[in-house]
């Protein structure tokens, strides 16, 4: 089976959760390599302490097709176009870009269907 590396951008509520349960669960075919998350957030510290790379946007958009499936949880309106362009105009064509209702999807198909908060706080 091929092993899926992927980015977790935003780790808060919804994205620590996310984090938590795939290096938790050792989901067969599925690495997160890395994260990215611009506040200290106590999922931060996690990514580092599991030898999950912890980034920039610009410096995730650098890894190239190195990564997969990115998957936006920051609750940014912007975030995932931003990623969209970025890579575009890098040319890169592998990486997929995720919501975050894939996000929700991916752990109710595991075993232990878990659920992530429902939504981030509005501004």
């Amino acid at each position: 089976m091929k092993k899926h590396n992927i980015a977790i951008v935003g780790l808060g509520r919804v994205g620590s959760v996310f984090l938590n349960e795939l290096i938790g669960e050792n989901v067969s075919g599925v690495k997160v390599v890395a994260a990215v998350e611009k506040s200290e957030t106590p999922a931060k510290a996690v990514a580092a302490r599991s030898h999950v790379k912890v980034l920039s946007l610009d410096e995730l958009i650098a890894e190239g097709d190195k990564i997969d499936v990115v998957f936006d949880l920051s609750g940014g309106a912007n975030v995932a176009d931003e990623l969209h362009q970025k890579y575009a105009a890098k040319g890169n064509l592998h990486t997929i870009v995720a919501p975050e209702r894939m996000a929700h999807l991916m752990l109710t198909l595991m075993e232990n269907q878990k659920n992530l908060p429902d939504v981030h706080p509005q501004p």
